[in-house]
């Protein structure tokens, strides 16, 4: 099993790339005397191979094996998968954030529109300012600066759920069945390069009302591999966003030099 698919490369750039992130692989085996036994955990099992599921479902399970047959009901989020999980299940039921939710539908739109602009310049302020919120980082990690944007695209609701009609101007066109009622609300996933770092962005920015607001699940797309070597082991949440200025400033680096030097004296 893992956490989430392929994460880097030139296969995650593409929407295929985009897919296998969200959805890695899980897979569970259980000896053919326990599928004999229950075979109504074993159907359950069968028919959740085809609904959305999340890691929150992996450990409800795991509790339902340890409290079986009672099923746990103090769960904040998950559902068993020995028990049927419903085929409308939405990834907001799932627990599953928008930034990582494969089950929305995107329009594309020019990367030169303002708001697509806007969005990428308040994703790289944010990752900025994660940086500045620690003093080693502060001290050690570039300001990244936005170089390309390399997509975007406009969250739109489902088909099945919203009738639409056509994207003008960033402006979702409905019938007059279905109209939204928040104009002033939409939803972005650009995919953008920054500097000095070369780093290849992917993340979800939420215009409401003049505002930016930025998710924190944003993804780095290619390999960041030794630039935040200097923050990499007090701060590895902020490794896809820093590159250091220069090697080793660490307050920990420089205490194990200052033993060895006492210990060679």
């Amino acid at each position: 099993m893992g956490d989430h698919g392929n994460r880097y490369g030139k296969a995650r750039t593409l929407m295929q790339g985009k897919l296998e992130e969200r959805l890695p692989l899980f897979s569970l085996t259980f000896p053919s005397w326990f599928l004999e036994k229950y075979p109504g955990i074993s159907k359950n099992l069968k028919i959740n191979t085809n609904r959305l599921t999340s890691w929150y479902d992996v450990y409800a399970t795991f509790r339902h094996m340890i409290s079986y047959p009672d099923v746990p009901t103090n769960l904040k989020h998950g559902q068993s998968l020995f028990t049927e999980v419903p085929s409308s299940r939405t990834c907001a039921e799932a627990s599953v954030e928008k930034h990582w939710c494969p089950c929305l539908e995107w329009a594309s739109v020019a990367p030169g529109h303002s708001h697509v602009n806007n969005s990428a310049l308040a994703a790289v302020e944010f990752m900025n300012n994660a940086n500045l919120e620690h003093q080693l980082s502060a001290n050690n990690c570039r300001k990244l600066t936005l170089k390309d944007i390399n997509y975007a695209l406009l969250e739109r609701p489902n088909d099945k759920l919203l009738s639409f009609k056509q994207t003008n101007d960033l402006l979702p066109a409905f019938s007059n069945k279905s109209r939204p009622h928040h104009k002033d609300f939409c939803r972005y996933q650009i995919q953008f390069t920054t500097s000095p770092n070369n780093g290849i962005y992917e993340a979800t920015v939420r215009y409401h009302k003049e505002w930016f607001i930025v998710s924190k699940g944003i993804s780095r797309v290619n390999k960041y591999g030794n630039q935040p070597e200097c923050i990499a082991r007090d701060l590895p949440h902020l490794r896809k966003f820093c590159m250091c200025k220069k090697k080793a400033v660490n307050a920990h680096a420089s205490k194990d030099i200052f033993l060895v030097l006492v210990k060679c004296s």
